[in-house]
């Protein structure tokens, strides 16, 4: 991937510990990592993490209720999951500004 394209897509979004390794010119997927859009609001006390989706309604409520239950790990912070936009098909997660959220082991 030429470094200018790389530059491009660091500016657009950033990604969810991204790791891709190129062998013999292939890339290897990791399953567990999804990209999002992150921002921070040290207004009200909390940093957002945005993930997008595609398809109809019907399809994109069932990717969001199935992250909606999990837990998302960024920058070595945890997020959860505060609410969904089915209009612009996108989900929410968020966390405590600049800290981690409290969490409990089950």
């Amino acid at each position: 991937m030429p470094a200018t394209l790389i530059n491009i897509m660091k500016n657009i979004t950033r990604k969810i510990q991204i790791k891709q390794q190129t062998k013999r010119g292939k890339a290897t997927v990791f399953p567990d990592e999804i990209p999002v859009r992150f921002s921070a609001r040290p207004d009200v006390g909390r940093d957002f993490l945005t993930l997008s989706f595609e398809g109809d309604y019907a399809e994109v409520w069932k990717q969001v209720s199935k992250v909606s239950k999990k837990v998302l790990t960024y920058d070595g912070r945890k997020f959860t999951f505060t609410g969904w936009n089915s209009d612009r098909n996108e989900a929410f997660f968020a966390a405590p500004h600049q800290q981690n959220a409290d969490f409990a082991t089950i």
